[in-house]
C-alpha cells in the first residue's frame, strides 16, 4: 500500500514523528520509521500512543470554510498542545446540531416538492 506523508514533526529528543495516509483511508503514525499507530478514519481520526514515558494524541479533522479545504492537525503531549496546524476544533452544541438537521430536512422537503411538481406536469 502506498502512503502519502501529510505531517513531519521533530520531537524534543530529535525523534522524527511522521503521519501518512493512503488512498484507502488508512492513516499511520511512525516514530523514526517504526509504526506506532494505524487506523482507518472517516472525517475525524485520532491516534494515541506512548513514547518515552509520555502519552501522545495526534488528531485530524476536516477543515472546510469559504476560503480553504483540507485538514486540521493537532498533536498533544500529556494533554498539552505542542502542535496545531489549521483551525481549532469547534464545540458543537446540541442546538446547532438540531438546527442543521432541520435545515437539511427543509431543503429535502423543498427539493421533493419541486421534483414532484415538475414530474407531474
Amino acid at each position: 500500500m502506498k502512503f502519502k506523508t501529510l505531517l513531519w514533526y521533530q520531537l524534543d529528543d530529535e525523534t522524527k514523528l511522521e503521519y501518512a495516509t493512503s488512498m484507502t483511508g488508512i492513516g499511520k503514525v511512525e516514530l523514526n520509521g517504526q509504526s506506532v499507530s494505524e487506523k482507518r478514519g472517516v472525517a475525524h481520526e485520532s491516534h494515541s500512543f506512548n513514547y518515552n514515558g509520555s502519552s501522545y494524541v495526534l488528531s485530524l479533522w476536516p477543515q472546510s470554510n469559504a476560503f480553504s479545504m483540507g485538514y486540521s492537525i493537532e498533536l498533544l503531549k500529556d494533554d498539552k498542545r505542542i502542535l496545531l496546524s489549521g483551525d481549532e476544533k469547534k464545540k458543537s452544541s446540541s442546538g446547532s446540531a438540531i438546527l442543521r438537521l432541520a435545515a437539511f430536512l427543509a431543503i429535502g422537503v423543498l427539493l421533493g416538492i419541486t421534483f414532484g411538481y415538475f414530474l407531474n406536469k
